[in-house]
């Protein structure tokens, strides 16, 4: 998607695939030139999450799928902040991000994992 009054593509409004952009610059005292070249916009992974209920103190697993490399935050409380899989141990419920990567493309997208704790009766 190409804005006609500035020229800039919109790479978030453009479905991904190749395409070919040719750029003719405004003719100015008789003189135009094109410009051709090719770009790919490569397909975001579909990162999913899941989280975990669990009672306080115990541990909770948070899966991710979809991409080739994990980042998970908030870091704190995590046994580690990369994999698909983590573990951490909670007092009170947590919401985590996970961006999942393709490792072909660079192509990132996020999920979101929530763990919940359950309170233990008096």
């Amino acid at each position: 998607v190409i804005n006609p009054s500035s020229g800039l593509i919109d790479l978030t409004a453009t479905p991904a695939g190749n395409y070919t952009v040719t750029y003719t610059l405004p003719e100015t005292g008789g003189c135009s030139s094109p410009a051709t070249f090719d770009i790919t916009i490569n397909e975001n992974p579909v990162v999913e999450a899941i989280g975990d209920t669990v009672c306080a103190g115990e541990v909770a697993f948070l899966t991710a799928s979809g991409a080739d490399t994990y980042s998970w935050s908030p870091s704190a409380g995590l046994d580690v902040s990369t994999g698909s899989s983590v573990q951490v141990v909670l007092t009170s419920g947590q919401t985590y991000t996970v961006t999942g990567t393709d490792s072909s493309t660079g192509c990132m997208s996020t999920a979101q994992a929530v763990v919940h704790v359950d309170v233990a009766p008096n």
